[in-house]
């Protein structure tokens, strides 16, 4: 029926999990995990029984709906599945193209406002102080207008709730189902640790029921490959990112218990493979909030960004997205500037990659989103090189968003170009 299927409790204790091989789904059970196996098989029994008598045809719909100026792919689903290489390093693999300055492009360059953003940072940017109403939350609300009313399709990677309402840290796929309804759209929330996996579970049956079967849950990570791969730390510090675990301070400054010297094996999947298994043609909305892996997972997707499969690319920057911000955050807090080296993802790198792709990147804030792409970024925006001269703090914490200009997307770009 397409549907996820949540795992019992049991099982995760057992680490009972899918593993792909060859493009395959194949079960891997340890010793003692044949009462996971009788628990997986009753549940998936059970929820087909609902799925048939209630007839919830967006669990069975093949996506199939095209939005103007922006065509999907059609998914042969017998072909085999190729892994995304894995880019070490972005300027070895991506040349900044030049933009031609016409229509929506003429109009983004010609919107600069890095001082209007470094004068309003706390006040509207940073998610540590406008966290109860955050600058994604503010761009839905606004431009809901110009999303497809049918067929759209979401991931939410890192969907961990933490909180509930209109938090940061709160699943944004609920807000997502409440937002756009279920009807006819396809909602996908992926959270690796299985203690907040289940935790996620009981934010969707009290935030969306009846309808908790809106959006599809899944206890998974998200990476540039599909592999089984290590989580350091915990909670909503947790991470996939190396640096965090090999570098000399093994846990995170702000929260103590939070050992990242500690560390459990989860699944991992890329973006583009994970959508041809599941016969998504195009994404509409790709959330990543990975604590640092952002940039990895955005890698893991770039098949489908080539070929302007995913709209709108949501992601985080924060004090754990490479060595140097993590330095200068809690390792001495000596500040980086690209006047000398900053490692490899900084903002600067990820919108000169997205760039080159034709997806223009915003500042996320609660007031208005400030262009930083190509003439409009200055280097003074890359703030996680010196969070405490800009932040007081060494908590980096800010969104930024990538639109593709091209079908509604264009027009979202428009849009926001001309908001006050």
């Amino acid at each position: 029926f397409g549907t996820i299927y949540p795992l019992h409790p049991y099982c995760h204790a057992m680490q009972c999990h899918a593993v792909p091989c060859s493009g395959r789904l194949s079960f891997q059970w340890p010793a003692g995990c044949k009462r996971c196996a009788v628990l997986l098989a009753l549940n998936i029994v059970a929820l087909n029984i609902v799925v048939i008598v209630f007839q919830r045809p967006f669990l069975c719909q093949q996506l199939s709906a095209k939005s103007p100026g922006w065509t999907g792919r059609t998914i042969n689903r017998t072909n085999p599945v190729s892994r995304v290489s894995q880019l070490e390093n972005v300027s070895d693999t991506v040349t900044v193209r030049s933009v031609n300055p016409v229509d929506s492009e003429k109009r983004y360059f010609q919107s600069c406002l890095p001082q209007y953003f470094l004068d309003h940072l706390t006040k509207e940017f940073y998610n540590l102080a406008v966290r109860r109403r955050d600058g994604l939350d503010v761009f839905l609300e606004t431009y809901i207008s110009l999303w497809p009313t049918d067929g759209l399709v979401m991931f939410d990677i890192g969907a961990g709730c933490y909180a509930s309402g209109s938090d940061s840290d709160s699943t944004l796929a609920i807000k997502f189902a409440k937002h756009f309804g279920c009807a006819k759209n396809r909602f996908f929330a992926f959270e690796p640790q299985p203690d907040v996996f289940m935790k996620t579970m009981q934010c969707l049956n009290k935030e969306l029921f009846p309808d908790r079967f809106c959006v599809a849950l899944e206890n998974a990570a998200f990476s540039n490959v599909t592999s089984r791969l290590q989580l350091a730390g915990k909670a909503n510090v947790a991470s996939l990112t190396g640096h965090l675990a090999e570098s000399g301070h093994k846990k995170h400054p702000a929260k103590a218990d939070r050992d990242y010297a500690k560390s459990m094996e989860v699944m991992a999947w890329d973006v583009a493979t994970y959508a041809r298994l599941h016969n998504l043609a195009k994404i509409d909305l790709l959330k990543i909030d990975t604590e640092g892996h952002d940039f990895t997972v955005v890698q893991g997707a770039l098949s489908m960004l080539r070929a302007k499969e995913i709209m709108v690319v949501v992601m985080e920057v924060s004090d754990k997205m490479n060595p140097d911000f993590w330095g200068a955050s809690y390792q001495g807090g000596k500040p980086v500037f690209h006047s000398k080296h900053i490692a490899e993802p900084n903002v600067k790198s990820v919108w000169q990659f997205m760039l080159n792709l034709n997806y223009f990147g915003f500042w996320l804030g609660t007031k208005r989103l400030v262009p930083l792409s190509g003439a409009c970024w200055d280097d003074r925006m890359e703030i996680c090189g010196d969070p405490h001269g800009y932040l007081n703090s060494g908590i980096c914490w800010f969104d930024i968003i990538f639109i593709l200009n091209q079908g509604y997307g264009a027009k979202m770009i428009n849009e926001i170009l001309n908001s006050k």
